[in-house]
């Protein structure tokens, strides 16, 4: 760049800046110097296979491996490009070339210890060593059973699919160009994954299910081509899609900030009867949930914040019958279908979790102050500890307004009574 009348070398950071901004593929430019001899061969036997049973095609295992490579891209005129390089490179050509196309596993029993109870670097192709890192997630892995009907089916701690997917994803999609490894940190009952670099550019920790962008393209087609994902962007919805199936909390990005992305899954199940019902309503109506529907379910069940986008699924799944609506004054309240609760037994916490209407809020004051004569924003509040003081002056002044009550005394120290 030019500084004053003077060229100089670009910052890392600036570099770093332009590539976000142009997305362009690191993983599809080429690693001058690398050579085929430099290439794992256990990988590229592993690369052989996958792509040969993707195909259907035994001609796979005896192409050249320069046919091979060019084929998938991997090479463009006989130059190796970085995919070849974090696929299939030997330790010795990674430690060359990208030394930071690491991946360091930890277990600890406990997450208060500094010290890990096992740690192991991964610093050679990642198709040599793909199979060998979930074995070693696999072995404390616990499993979860419960009775369904005559059957006892087992929830594993950590789900086979979802362990690997956000593993291909934490390779696909870090940045390269920062120094950082990739981090496997693993705890008895929780899992993080922490990948170098920010989210791509567009995408957030609200929109990832909306919005997924390949950072590194040439990367997502190969794993596409070996079977390891099945289309590209399809990763992040199978992690939520089987979290939320198994009543697992929802992966966790709220620790993401610009030098990395941090995903966190919890292994615990949370609700087995809630499985059994998603399992029943989908035999029942003979129809599959979409992640977003799933999604917004698991909201509606955890009782967290509605956002406007997704009333749209919401509206779906009430037609279903699977969520339940409610007029609640101006607004909606949606709770999973009264089926559910039925079949759990728990009617009584639906009937809390509903909450009463505003007519029922102002029998109950009206019935208040017939008993104790008066009343005052105290006792208000303890009959609906959940309300605000706003919420409950609402209430007060609609009953005035209809000449109910009145307000006797100073504003601050009064009290309400009924108007006669």
């Amino acid at each position: 760049m030019r500084v004053g009348e003077s060229l100089t070398s670009m910052s890392p950071e600036m570099l770093r800046q332009i590539l976000n901004e142009t997305n362009l593929d690191y993983s599809a430019n080429i690693c001058h110097g690398l050579e085929i001899s430099e290439l794992s061969q256990k990988a590229v036997e592993n690369l052989r296979k996958l792509v040969s049973r993707k195909l259907n095609n035994s001609e796979i295992m005896i192409i050249s491996i320069e046919q091979l490579l060019a084929d998938l891209e991997l090479s463009i005129d006989g130059k190796l490009n970085y995919a070849a390089l974090v696929l299939l490179g030997s330790n010795k050509a990674i430690s060359r070339y990208q030394p930071q196309a690491e991946i360091i596993f930890e277990y600890r029993n406990d997450q208060s210890n500094i010290e890990s109870q096992q740690r192991k670097e991964f610093r050679t192709g990642f198709l040599e060593i793909f199979d060998e890192i979930w074995n070693l997630i696999d072995i404390r892995n616990e499993v979860v059973h419960f009775q369904d009907g005559i059957f006892i089916k087992d929830i594993p701690m950590f789900n086979e699919e979802v362990i690997r997917e956000s593993l291909l994803n934490a390779v696909c999609h870090r940045d390269y160009t920062f120094p950082g490894s990739i981090f496997i940190r693993q705890y008895p009952k929780e899992i993080v994954f922490e990948s170098p670099g920010p989210f791509p550019k567009g995408v957030t920790e609200e929109n990832i299910l909306d919005k997924q962008v390949p950072r590194n393209r040439r990367l997502a087609e190969v794993f596409q081509k070996c079977g390891l994902v099945e289309r590209s962007g399809q990763g992040v919805d199978k992690i939520f899609n089987r979290s939320i199936q198994e009543s697992k909390p929802l992966p966790d990005y709220s620790q993401s900030d610009e030098t990395s992305v941090i995903l966190r899954l919890e292994g615990t199940v949370q609700d087995i009867e809630f499985i059994k019902f998603l399992e029943s309503i989908s035999d029942q109506l003979k129809t599959l949930f979409s992640t977003k529907e799933l999604f917004v379910l698991e909201i509606i069940r955890s009782r967290r914040t509605i956002k406007p986008d997704h009333i749209k699924s919401i509206h779906r799944l009430v037609n279903l019958g699977i969520v339940d609506s409610y007029q609640r004054g101006r607004g909606t309240k949606y709770l999973i279908s009264s089926k559910y609760y039925k079949s759990v037994g728990k009617q009584g916490v639906q009937t809390r979790l509903l909450g009463l209407s505003t007519s029922e809020k102002q029998v109950l004051i009206l019935k208040h102050l017939e008993k104790y004569r008066q009343g005052t924003y105290e006792e208000f509040s303890q009959i609906f500890p959940s309300l605000s003081r706003y919420q409950i002056n609402g209430i007060l002044k609609v009953l005035k307004k209809q000449n109910k009550i009145e307000h006797k005394g100073s504003k601050r120290e009064g009290f309400w009574v009924l108007k006669h």
